[in-house]
């Protein structure tokens, strides 16, 4: 099953239909899981230990499923899923990350 990602530290939206719980229930419905994993991937306050910990764990969702990253920059260039995205295909070999 695919798997969308959420790397908001907070994961919630003054837009109703993007807060967490909304966002996980459309999903569902939609056959795709929701993963919150701004805890670990959220932006510039996650400590080194705590990204390169939540790179690993999304490496490892990866091996099995298609992840697609969400944020709320909508320019992944300008975002750091770019940086999440890079560090799977440089040291974890995952190719199947959507941004």
């Amino acid at each position: 099953m695919d798997t969308l990602v959420d790397l908001r530290e907070k994961p919630y939206s003054r837009k109703k239909e993007f807060s967490k719980i909304a966002l996980m229930d459309v999903l569902r419905k939609a056959g795709i899981d929701y993963k919150w994993m701004g805890n670990v991937l959220g932006g510039l306050t996650i400590s080194k230990e705590k990204w390169i910990v939540g790179c690993e764990q999304l490496a490892k969702m990866a091996q099995n499923q298609t992840i697609v990253m969400m944020c709320l920059e909508a320019d992944y260039r300008k975002c750091h899923r770019k940086e999440v995205a890079e560090m799977l295909a440089l040291f974890h070999k995952i190719d199947n990350i959507n941004l």
